[in-house]
């Protein structure tokens, strides 16, 4: 059986540029460095590239998608690259991500693959992106580009030394306090950082309590309950996330490992399943999210001890 190490990077010659941007800020981690494969440094003159391309996806733990309309307009890449990588996705044989180079239709994220002898359609967006794909890089200045690489970075080797494994510190998890109070038609939301410091209050696009409560429970999924507490604008979810982690806003959630304590008086919320929450179809306690329901006692967020999840 061959041992997965790989970083598979797939992408269209076309993006050579933003390519060699992407391929510079991973190759400057050693852990990286080493088990970094595209098929430019890893196919000689001479070589046939499809074995080797192969070979190379068979070998990888991560896939790395460079997403453009060249990509998209690849044939390569449509009938063997991205089956390959979807389908091991799904089973989990490696960690899927993708970057967002330039803007693109909302429809050619909608793909159709054939795996395991079946076609399908699938949603690209569904997948783990650095960024939102609505802020592709070719529209970003240097230093944000820098900072989406920096994320990708370290998602990438928390992927290939997960926490606990002994060649990493232990996960770094934040804290974020939410106090929400129903106010006749909608939700009042405050943020909090621990002990008592308040983030703001704004007036969030969420669910309004008797839409969400006519909901039957089986219908109530992990993005409803992110806009519950978040809203749907990622600029302003990205903003609050990067106040509680000290990250450059706006934050992916996928990127930040959130202790969420969630206080509020209102019954109904206590029964919902928070263990689904999830943002862009990926559920958030893959990684780290966990959420702790408290009574509203006062302002900030209730004392308890530290402890370890």
């Amino acid at each position: 059986m061959t041992t997965r190490t790989k970083v598979f990077v797939s992408y269209s010659h076309a993006d050579k540029d933003i390519r060699d941007e992407v391929l510079r800020s991973l190759r400057a981690v050693p852990r990286i460095k080493e088990v970094l494969w595209w098929d430019e440094d890893e196919i000689a003159i001479g070589n046939k590239f499809h074995p080797k391309i192969q070979q190379g996806l068979a070998e990888s733990r991560i896939g790395i998608l460079l997403l453009s309309n060249h990509s998209f307009t690849s044939d390569y890449i449509l009938q063997h690259e991205l089956p390959y990588l979807i389908e091991h996705a799904e089973a989990d044989d490696l960690k899927l991500g993708c970057l967002y180079l330039t803007a693109m239709a909302e429809a050619a994220f909608m793909r159709e693959i054939e795996s395991n002898g079946q076609k399908r359609t699938i949603n690209l967006k569904e997948y783990v992106g650095a960024h939102a794909p609505n802020r592709p890089l070719d529209g970003l200045d240097e230093g944000v580009r820098a900072q989406v690489y920096k994320d990708l970075a370290d998602w990438v080797v928390g992927v290939l030394v997960p926490p606990g494994s002994g060649d990493m510190k232990e996960l770094q998890r934040y804290e974020l306090g939410v106090t929400l109070r129903v106010q006749r038609d909608h939700w009042e939301h405050s943020f909090w950082l621990p002990p008592t410091t308040p983030l703001q209050q704004p007036r969030l696009d969420v669910p309004d309590p008797e839409e969400l409560f006519s909901m039957p429970g089986d219908l109530i999924d992990g993005e409803h309950l992110f806009r519950l507490l978040f809203g749907s604008d990622p600029h302003k979810s990205g903003n609050i996330l990067g106040a509680a982690s000290g990250m450059a806003p706006p934050v992916d959630p996928t990127r930040v490992p959130l202790r969420l304590r969630l206080i509020t008086n209102d019954a109904r919320l206590w029964g919902l399943p928070w263990g689904k929450i999830a943002y862009q179809g990926r559920r958030l306690a893959e990684v780290g999210w966990t959420v702790e329901l408290h009574h509203a006692m006062g302002p900030g967020m209730p004392e308890y001890p530290v402890h370890t999840f």
